[in-house]
């Protein structure tokens, strides 16, 4: 029956792993800029202007403009505008002679990652035109990114469930414990030493993210400075150096002390290690959300995952290691029971925190199959579908034996640890929202049949077809009048309505700008019939970047 309870338990975690895409929306992108993507000039503009859809931070931006032989024509005055941080603006030299031009810009998003792109422009009559497009762009993370940041979640989330298994889990009475934290020692600092790795190293590897400078370029003590003290990721990271150095010292005296303070000072170093562990959602992207609901979900999450992680270590590793010295086999079973209950806490978070996830950032089957965030994802089912296999063999190993759970733990484990490294992945993409596709829904409404296609749905320019049938599935010809009113429903910027121009009988066709960021929108197909009677239809859908 444990057994069962167990491996019941990890089997409805693996679910949740698979569910919880870290939350995430998409990066910083245009909403609209002066000049626009291929906008003709007949003289030369004096200012530069791009809108970001957010904040972006005051670090490490750049605003460059060139002409085709790519020498700078602006006056290298880039900057964050200070009433209005989603602009950055910057001025033109006078008089540009005829010809193409582009603007390269980067900005930091608010949630960290790095974004740029190209807007294409042209003054006088050129022949030719520029292909350039004006998409944000942000590449896979770098191998240093992902690595550092895997390297912090495994010690931080191992570090964390490893003093909670010592202190809640194995036993409650200071002798056993005392036991449990000696046994414990190396792996503890290992994983510190790990924490301590990885956040210094981490300065290193933003820095030279924001810079897109080399590994040389970045040892400059002004770089690194702005690093830490004009974005959100360097502000944080003061923070977790400080917390380091109140861990080591909470670590020291814990060792230290006598069996009746040193549970005090282990109690210390967790909930300093917490503190750690709930800093990683601020600088993630969760953050960039106006809502702390997502925020939280993500700290249930991390905190979860570490006690099922650090639970595994503890039966895999110390629990055997300390059986073998002090006492036999009933102990052992006693404490996995103790286990399987937090385990199925932790599962049961892990799950709710997954299907809200899930829903709101992965907005249908097609991003999940042709986004990168969303292929990724589907690695992380094909992982649940062996740890699943994995689940069944221990169900029934621990039906027929009273024997321990063996060395197919590890083998759990070291799933496990690679399910955290395309987590780290999926921290630094944006989410599947960034491409879910075309759109298409019906509504009905007095006896009418409203279909809405979009395409591609993306920012910027789309194709939108209205095509209206009666209750008999015939073309409606009865119709006087057909538009179409786009509200944001994430932001409010108003409404935009246009008229649709009939092709064939009963479908309207129309092409144009109207969604200019991407998130959640609303369309209204308003109908007017040749006998004035009026036919409104609602379309909730979600605009991707690209």
């Amino acid at each position: 029956m444990k057994i069962r309870v167990i491996g019941f338990s990890f089997l409805l975690l693996l679910i949740a792993a698979t569910l919880f895409p870290s939350l995430a929306s998409a990066h910083a992108y245009i909403i609209k800029s002066t000049p626009s993507e291929n906008q003709v000039f007949m003289n030369s503009p004096q200012r530069i202007q791009i809108q970001f859809d957010e904040s972006v931070q005051s670090a490490f931006h750049s605003l460059q403009v060139l002409d085709e032989l790519g020498n700078r024509v602006d006056l290298q005055n880039g900057k964050i505008n200070k009433e209005n941080h989603s602009i950055l603006e910057g001025n033109l030299k006078p008089n540009l002679p005829d010809g193409n031009y582009h603007i390269a810009w980067k900005v930091i998003s608010s949630d960290g990652h790095s974004v740029n792109g190209v807007i294409p422009f042209r003054v006088g009559k050129v022949d030719g035109s520029s292909t350039i497009s004006n998409k944000a762009s942000q590449s896979l993370p770098n191998t240093d990114v992902m690595g550092t940041y895997w390297i912090e979640y495994m010690s931080l989330l191992l570090f964390v469930g490893l003093l909670f298994f010592c202190l809640f889990v194995f036993k409650s009475d200071q002798k056993n414990r005392m036991i449990a934290f000696k046994n414990s020692k190396a792996l503890l600092l290992i994983f510190y030493f790990g924490i301590l790795f990885s956040i210094l190293f981490s300065l290193l590897v933003e820095t030279k993210n924001y810079a897109n400078g080399s590994w040389q370029s970045i040892f400059h003590k002004d770089l690194l400075l702005e690093t830490v003290k004009s974005t959100k990721f360097g502000n944080v990271w003061v923070i977790q150096l400080l917390l380091l150095i109140v861990l080591a010292n909470s670590l020291y005296m814990a060792w230290k002390s006598e069996q009746k303070s040193s549970f005090y000072w282990w109690l210390s170093a967790l909930l300093v290690s917490f503190f750690l562990l709930i800093s990683k959602p601020f600088i993630g992207h969760a953050s960039m959300q106006n809502d702390f609901l997502p925020i939280l979900l993500d700290c249930i999450h991390l905190l979860a995952v570490s006690i099922w992680l650090g639970g595994l270590i503890g039966i895999s590793y110390l629990l055997p290691k300390i059986q073998k010295k002090h006492e036999g086999n009933e102990n052992y079973w006693k404490t996995i029971q103790r286990y399987s209950i937090w385990a199925t806490i932790s599962v049961t978070l892990l799950i709710g925190t997954g299907i809200y996830a899930s829903l709101k950032y992965v907005p249908n089957f097609y991003a999940l199959l042709h986004t990168t965030y969303g292929k990724v994802l589907c690695g992380k089912v094909i992982l649940f579908v062996i740890m699943l296999i994995l689940g069944f063999i221990h169900f029934i190993k621990g039906k027929r034996s009273k024997n321990k759970l063996g060395k197919s733990v590890w083998l759990e484990i070291s799933i496990g640890i690679i399910v955290l490294i395309l987590t780290s992945l999926l921290t630094n993409l944006p989410t599947a929202m960034e491409s879910p596709g075309p759109f298409n829904d019906t509504k009905q409404n007095k006896g009418y049949s409203i279909s809405l296609h979009a395409t591609p749905n993306i920012v910027g320019k789309n194709t939108f077809k209205i095509n209206i049938r009666d209750k008999n599935n015939k073309p409606v010809s009865s119709i006087q009048q057909v538009t179409l009113t786009f509200k944001n429903t994430d932001m409010n910027m108003g409404t935009n309505t246009t008229q649709v121009k009939e092709t064939s009988s009963g479908v309207y066709e129309t092409q144009g700008f109207f969604t200019d960021m991407a998130g959640h929108w609303n369309v209204k197909v308003h109908i007017l019939t040749n006998s004035l009677d009026s036919v409104d239809a609602d379309f909730k859908y979600i605009v991707g970047s690209k």
